[in-house]
Parts: structure tokens; C-alpha cells; sequence
């Protein structure tokens, strides 16, 4: 996933590539480091979902 979908995103011309190659870089094998940044920003939003759903009830 990260050599088909990331990696080809990342060399894109968008303005969230340009993020991207500023927080992970342009070299290869950054794609993997995009995987990283979003499985982290998932966990991360999924964790604090349940921890606010939680203390609601």
C-alpha cells in the first residue's frame, strides 16, 4: 500500500503533498512514513472518540 498509494501520492503537485514531503521528506520510502502518520492520526482520533463517549455516558 504505501509503494502503490502513498508513495505516487506523496510526489503529486497538491497542497497536501507539498505537507506531506515537508513532514515525512521526498526520499524513498517516505511513503511508509506517510502510512505511519495516518495509522497514528486514526488511533489517535479512534482513542479519544471511545474516551469521550465513555465519560458521557
Amino acid at each position: 500500500m504505501a509503494d502503490y498509494v502513498f508513495d505516487p501520492f506523496r510526489k503529486g503537485i497538491s497542497d497536501l503533498a507539498n505537507a506531506l514531503r515537508i513532514l515525512v521528506g521526498s526520499t524513498e520510502g517516505s511513503g511508509m512514513g506517510v502510512m505511519f502518520l495516518c495509522t497514528g492520526i486514526l488511533g489517535f482520533t479512534s482513542c479519544i472518540s471511545f474516551v469521550t463517549n465513555n465519560l458521557w455516558r
